[in-house]
């Protein structure tokens, strides 16, 4: 189980396309251990739902639509959502400038193919640092 300070099962928000697939993984990887993962495609939706609720981290693609810097971008500008974790996925090419995802306010990378390891690591991590 992952070591969350949260009185709940943690709570991943996946920001995902219309095939899924990065929910799909991320909801085999983690509910197995006591994970909660919800997906949305539609931007401004998923900047309501972190509004409304709490969440461990929001998960998003960086080749998805809108461009998941974007999505970061968008999320750490938002007041009252500065706090919010965000871990980018893809592939080796689509995360070379890492510089630039921190820039925009992501806090773990993951490549695929997504690994368990891999995930609990990113979120424990991102969870200990606080946002900058």
């Amino acid at each position: 189980m992952l070591d969350f300070d949260l009185d709940e099962a943690p709570r991943v928000l996946v920001a995902d396309d219309a095939e899924g697939l990065v929910s799909m993984v991320m909801q085999a990887l983690l509910e197995p251990m006591g994970c909660r993962v919800e997906a949305v495609e539609d931007p401004a939706e998923i900047i309501e739902r972190l509004r409304r609720g709490r969440y461990a981290a929001l998960v998003t693609e960086r080749g998805r639509s809108p461009d998941g810097l974007a999505l970061a971008r968008s999320v750490i500008e938002t007041p009252g959502l500065q706090h919010v974790p965000v871990l980018l996925v893809g592939s080796d090419g689509e995360l070379d400038d890492a510089s630039q995802a921190f820039i925009s306010g992501v806090r773990g990378m993951l490549t695929t193919p997504i690994r368990l390891g891999e995930v609990v690591e990113a979120l424990t991590d991102c969870m200990a640092r606080p946002a900058a």
